[in-house]
């Protein structure tokens, strides 16, 4: 499409890797497609919250600038929902990295230790991947159309 805007390279960044046997057996393709789609979210929202906390700090210089006249007054609520936002995007990364994956992996590192073969070791492994997808709103489709990238 012509008019559509040109592809930027951290639009097009994807995480991919090549796993050697035995680990092959846990992570398959679409184990790889799984976690391209959760760093994909995590990154894109790492992302939009440099950007805002860039926005915020200019903001704060503006701030500076503008006194304590009726600009500033005019200002007050771009700069509160300027703020408001920043708030919302680090809690946002820092449920998706902390809350999400954090939490599901050390529970994933104690079930791979616990299982006593290698399809329970899979099924773990499985089962941690779709807690992470649905906790990052990626595994409900009718979820996911509100909250695409």
């Amino acid at each position: 499409d012509a008019g559509a805007p040109p592809l930027l390279g951290v639009d097009a960044f994807v995480l991919d890797c090549s796993v050697p046997w035995p680990a092959a057996l846990l992570v398959s393709r679409r184990a790889v497609v799984k976690y391209q789609l959760a760093f994909r979210r995590i990154f894109r929202a790492k992302r939009v919250e440099r950007r805002l906390l860039r926005v915020w700090t200019d903001q704060q210089a503006a701030k500076r600038a503008c006194g304590r006249g009726r600009a500033r007054a005019d200002l007050a609520p771009a700069f509160l929902l300027r703020q408001r936002m920043l708030h919302f995007a680090q809690s946002l990364v820092q449920h998706a990295t902390c809350d999400v994956v954090g939490a599901r992996w050390a529970r994933l590192e104690d079930d791979l230790a616990k299982a006593p073969h290698a399809d329970a070791a899979l099924a773990a492994h499985d089962a941690f991947l779709d807690a992470v997808l649905r906790d990052l709103l990626l595994a409900n489709h009718a979820l996911l159309g509100l909250v695409a990238d």
